[in-house]
């Protein structure tokens, strides 16, 4: 999380302690005037709006796989949010020109939150991986290659294997219940009567992969931008030093890394996708697994 997204969050939750002294001070007596709006706009422009401002500017545009569109103005929208609400609290009912200036920044900032989350959530297309990096060979699948972790990369998979006769898929509670048993290709070929070996290659001409032989490495070549962290992490160790570095501690206790593409990740966390390939590589020359 950028620095300003976490300092928002950590704001909010002084201004949640403010109004709460506030408030129990205000249970005893009536107080001002100026105490009572000051109880109200620390908790509501304090508290609420400034943790939506640190969530959201982190979170939405991570649910819709984009990048925050100005990520610079997160800075100076907290500097101006925090300033003016300050101003607010201290000019009401002192000098009224202040006071209004302040109001109308408060009200900007919500607009520059709004322009520049909504814009990049919805007005502004995917980042597209340059093309020298989709060209890369697909994923491998085996009879191992977990069913729920391919449907969730490939949502159409689920037409194919239905078309197949496993019409326990076309219910998303059974998707469901796949998933948490870990259900394998091979295990719901056995299960259902399919040859193997055709499934595995129905399924990676679907997805432009390969089928894997039992014993062969994992994977060939550079890894690119579909790689998926899990695999990489497991067939080239010296990477997660690179992760760590790029995406921090928390990357390593998401159950996303087993499906999710560093392509999809340099996204989510605002990372340039060649620069963390590039890293990605050299790290694997140096660490990778013998064969």
């Amino acid at each position: 999380m950028d620095r300003y997204m976490k300092a928002f969050v950590i704001m909010s939750m002084v201004y949640l302690l403010a109004g709460a002294v506030l408030g129990v001070s205000l249970a005893w007596s009536v107080g001002s005037l100026q105490l009572r709006f000051a109880h109200v706009h620390l908790n509501l422009l304090g508290f609420m709006a400034m943790m939506i401002f640190g969530v959201g500017y982190f979170i939405l545009p991570r649910f819709s796989a984009r990048a925050l569109r100005w990520p610079g103005l997160v800075a100076l929208h907290f500097w101006v949010s925090n300033l003016s609400l300050l101003g607010m609290v201290a000019f009401y009912s002192v000098w009224n020109a202040g006071w209004l200036a302040c109001s109308i920044l408060q009200a900007l900032c919500a607009v520059l939150f709004l322009g520049n989350v909504g814009l990049s959530v919805v007005a502004f297309p995917r980042e597209q991986v340059p093309d020298r990096h989709r060209q890369e060979q697909g994923p491998a699948i085996s009879g191992e290659t977990k069913v729920a972790e391919l449907l969730e990369r490939w949502p159409d998979l689920r037409e194919l294997l239905v078309a197949q006769g496993i019409q326990a898929l076309s219910d998303p509670q059974h998707v469901e219940h796949v998933r948490k048993l870990g259900v394998t290709l091979g295990m719901m070929a056995r299960r259902h009567g399919l040859d193997e070996g055709e499934l595995l290659s129905r399924i990676a001409s679907a997805t432009g992969g390969r089928v894997e032989k039992q014993g062969e490495p994992r994977r060939a070549g550079p890894i690119g931008a579909e790689s998926v962290i899990g695999d990489v992490i497991k067939d080239y160790p010296g990477t997660e030093a690179v992760f760590r570095r790029f995406y921090g501690e928390g990357c390593f206790s998401c159950p996303g890394q087993a499906f999710e593409t560093i392509a999809q990740s340099a996204t989510m966390h605002n990372v340039e996708l060649g620069e963390i390939l590039s890293e990605l590589n050299r790290a694997a020359g140096q660490g990778k697994k013998a064969p």
